[in-house]
């Protein structure tokens, strides 16, 4: 199974069918990155992303992946991760779809507020999300070593909050730890962070921005 679909059916709460996580777009274009290195579609060297090979990999996410970075404005890690994010919904919305179609999930509706309805899309058979899970549960709590494929998505779950979906309470700190130590030095994680340091330093800006605006009538009537 590819990395991308296994992220996926980590953010998809089993019995709420609800997306969880944060930043999820950008954990799933981690783990879509992943598996184009392990076709050997891209490379990556201090930082930068390069297409080695843009020909028909036979799966059209993969496809759909090689054309998002293609349209990237530059060949920066984080560039392209934040490119590839921005058009991962509709990537996610088809493949949502297959889901349903295969019967690994099932199309349902809650209710917002008891009133607005609401799509969702809970587990229907489970085999292949709890395989995951298990795998990465060996990994980070019986300190199994991991793969290379592993450390991607471990990576991604790390960088989108996502070890309540399978770590239990008692073992959080221990995972926490775990992963930690396997991730903090890959390119693609150290690239995630610097994004979310620019986001947390744009809100931080624009904070202060609405803080002082506020301020000034005030001072001046």
């Amino acid at each position: 199974m590819l990395l991308t679909y296994e992220f996926l059916l980590l953010y998809i709460d089993n019995e709420s069918g609800k997306f969880v996580g944060t930043m999820t777009g950008h954990g799933a274009s981690m783990a879509l990155l992943a598996d184009l290195l392990r076709e050997g579609r891209v490379s990556i060297a201090e930082e930068k992303l390069r297409v080695i090979d843009d020909s028909p990999t036979g799966e059209w996410i993969l496809d759909e992946g090689l054309a998002l970075i293609k349209t990237a404005k530059d060949d920066e890690l984080k560039t392209v991760l934040r490119h590839m994010a921005a058009g991962w919904t509709p990537l996610r919305k088809r493949l949502v779809e297959e889901f349903v179609a295969k019967g690994v999930l099932r199309e349902d509706e809650r209710r917002i507020l008891f009133i607005f309805p609401k799509a969702c899309w809970p587990t229907a058979n489970p085999s292949s999300e709890e395989a995951t899970r298990s795998r990465l549960r060996r990994i980070l709590i019986a300190h199994r070593e991991p793969s290379t494929d592993d450390l991607a998505l471990i990576s991604a779950v790390r960088s989108c909050h996502l070890l309540e979906q399978f770590i239990p309470k008692e073992n959080m700190e221990e995972a926490k730890e775990r992963m930690r130590e396997l991730t903090e030095d890959l390119p693609v994680y150290q690239a995630m962070k610097k994004i979310k340091d620019e986001n947390a330093a744009a809100a931080a800006i624009a904070a202060s921005v609405a803080t002082t605006t506020a301020i000034i009538p005030t001072i001046i009537n």
